[in-house]
């Protein structure tokens, strides 16, 4: 809904924290204590379109590996792909994979 695309972004006032409006089911992630602890102010909803929206125009739609196969398996990741570009000018997907180990998909 058009509520969650605005980012937590009201004014253009400076000096105000950068602020992402992130997916209430993404806090079992690393991802939103990395961004809390670079500076960002978190806003949890739930959101219909994305993981996390870091602006009026840009969404990102995070997969980690297990996840990426089983989305592109079952048609769903195409699916999110389009809603994200229905609502965003810019999508953005991101595959979450683990450092110590290769990154490959078979």
């Amino acid at each position: 809904n058009s509520i969650t695309r605005v980012a937590g972004r009201g004014g253009a006032a400076k000096a105000q924290p950068r602020k992402v409006v992130v997916d209430m089911r993404e806090f079992m992630s690393s991802l939103p204590a990395v961004l809390h602890q670079q500076g960002f102010e978190l806003v949890p909803l739930t959101i219909e379109v994305g993981d996390y929206v870091l602006s009026p125009t840009m969404c990102v739609e995070r997969k980690a590996l297990p996840d990426l196969v089983s989305s592109l398996a079952s048609g769903r990741l195409y699916s999110q792909a389009e809603a994200m570009c229905k609502h965003y000018k810019t999508p953005v997907l991101l595959i979450e994979f683990e450092g110590d180990r290769p990154f490959l998909l078979q």
